[in-house]
C-alpha cells in the first residue's frame, strides 16, 4: 500500500511542476529500482511493474517514434473528421 502511495505522491509532484519527460522517465525508474529492491516482491511481479513504469515511458521519449507511431495516425484521423471551417 505504501508503494501505490508513494507512486501516487511521485506522479503528483511531477505533474504539478510540469515535468519534463526525461524527469518522468527518471523518477519513474528510480521508484521501480526502490521497489524492487525493498519491497520484497517476486523478480516476475518487479518485471510487470518495470514495464509499465519505464518501458512505455522510454517508448514516448524516443520522439521520432512517438511521431511516427502515435502523432500522426491521431491527426490523420482527426484530419478527417474536423469541420472544414474550424480549420480556417
Amino acid at each position: 500500500m505504501l508503494w501505490i502511495v508513494s507512486l501516487m505522491l511521485l506522479m503528483m509532484i511531477l505533474a504539478y511542476h510540469r515535468a519534463s519527460l526525461t524527469l518522468w522517465l527518471l523518477g519513474l525508474t528510480a521508484w521501480t529500482v526502490l521497489l524492487a529492491l525493498y519491497a520484497g516482491l517476486t523478480l516476475f511481479t518487479v518485471m510487470i511493474i518495470a514495464i509499465f513504469t519505464v518501458l512505455i515511458p522510454l517508448f514516448l521519449w524516443c520522439v521520432p517514434l512517438r511521431r511516427h507511431l502515435i502523432s500522426r495516425p491521431v491527426f490523420a484521423l482527426m484530419h478527417r473528421f474536423v469541420p472544414l471551417r474550424t480549420r480556417l
